[in-house]
């Protein structure tokens, strides 16, 4: 027999709510219509996670984004200076 406090079970089941809210994140792509966002608020009702880790999901899915924009802009503004030469 398995013993586990709530204590356990509670980080246990915030912690796969997380995982389980941040890949239904990452599965929508880089480009989010009004569903999706309801989508995902639904989703973050039904995995009971609260707003502050799905808000901090949210920043670092949308900072992930800037970046690889940004990258690849820089990328093609250094591929294109480089063929102006």
């Amino acid at each position: 027999m398995l013993k586990f406090t709530d204590a356990q079970a509670e980080v246990a089941v915030r912690d796969n709510a997380q995982r389980f809210y941040a890949f239904k994140f990452k599965s929508n792509g880089q480009d989010l219509n009004a569903t999706q966002l309801i989508s995902l608020r639904e989703a973050q009702l039904l995995y009971q996670l609260s707003d502050e880790p799905a808000a901090d999901i949210f920043r670092e899915h949308t900072r992930k984004l800037v970046e690889q924009n940004i990258s690849t802009a820089l990328n093609l503004l250094k591929s294109r200076t480089r063929a102006g030469c």
